[in-house]
């Protein structure tokens, strides 16, 4: 069998994969993705807060979005903490 061959049956079988038919090619994510907003709060209350994430090319080399906070208001102080959040993304 030609290595063609080979090539195009594994991206087939990789295709037909559940999680990767829902997926976008790399450049494609890189050239399209936008800041998303990532909202939370505390279970069982109404103080929502809101967090930017941005796209990010992780040290794995996989893709997806990142959102850090340094400072956080407690009671209208500013007190240094640090959050971190990670959104990996299936891209092909």
């Amino acid at each position: 069998m030609p290595k063609i061959a080979r090539t195009a049956k594994a991206k087939l079988k990789d295709l037909a994969h559940p999680e990767r038919q829902s997926s976008m090619l790399r450049k494609e994510f890189i050239k399209t993705a936008q800041v998303i907003t990532v909202q939370w709060s505390k279970l069982g209350t109404r103080n929502i807060k809101k967090l930017k994430a941005e796209l990010k090319q992780f040290s794995s080399g996989s893709n997806g979005f990142m959102a850090n906070i340094k400072v956080v208001d407690v009671g209208g102080v500013p007190l240094t903490s640090q959050r971190g959040l990670n959104l990996p993304v299936t891209t092909r």
